[in-house]
């Protein structure tokens, strides 16, 4: 690993354990669906930076179980954490105010 890229996997944890800390005061406060949707979007993709960072220094291996060739925690931590920002996004665009 060059430093570069630790460099980048230290701004990475950084800023996405910033951003998964932020999500869940901000939830503190309002305990809405749209809340609740970021704040899952937020803690979900700070996980999957976590577990690329554990897969890259060789700590975790990759599951075997896999959906045609793609194995399903990578699949789980591309998927769901855009699906969730998609579903707050949609939610509070329907509210009527």
């Amino acid at each position: 690993m060059t430093q570069s890229e630790l460099v980048l996997i230290v701004l990475k944890l950084l800023f996405g354990g910033a951003q998964a800390f932020c999500a869940v005061l901000a939830w503190n406060k309002r305990r809405g669906v749209v809340w609740s949707c970021l704040l899952c979007g937020s803690i979900l993709w700070y996980a999957g930076c976590v577990y690329d960072v554990l897969c890259a220094v060789g700590i975790a291996q990759l599951a075997d179980a896999s959906i045609g060739g793609v194995p399903l925690l990578p699949l789980f931590f591309t998927i769901v954490p855009p699906a969730c920002f998609t579903a707050a996004f949609i939610i509070k665009t329907a509210q009527k105010e």
